[in-house]
């Protein structure tokens, strides 16, 4: 079992995302990435093409009244959706 994988303290269990030993799977990031962009006051995005984790992110963060701040990019790029 992995450091990551030690839950402390044990009474905290209960509030685990996911199961001891999940790999890294892309249908959890934006479950995951709720929860970050609730953590901060604000989120940043550097490139975020249309239906990207970033993309996602940004809109967690308007949902819960957070800053969003975006870096323009080329308007011809697709990372600059």
């Amino acid at each position: 079992m992995g450091r990551g994988d030690v839950i402390y303290p044990r009474e905290h269990t209960s509030l685990a995302e996911h199961p001891l030993g999940t790999r890294p799977n892309a249908q959890n990031f934006p479950r995951r990435n709720r929860i970050i962009s609730g953590m901060t006051l604000g989120t940043v995005v550097i490139e975020a093409p249309e239906g990207s984790s970033a993309f996602l992110t940004a809109n967690h963060a308007i949902e819960q009244d957070r800053e969003v701040f975006a870096v323009p990019g080329n308007i011809f790029s697709p990372g600059s959706q």
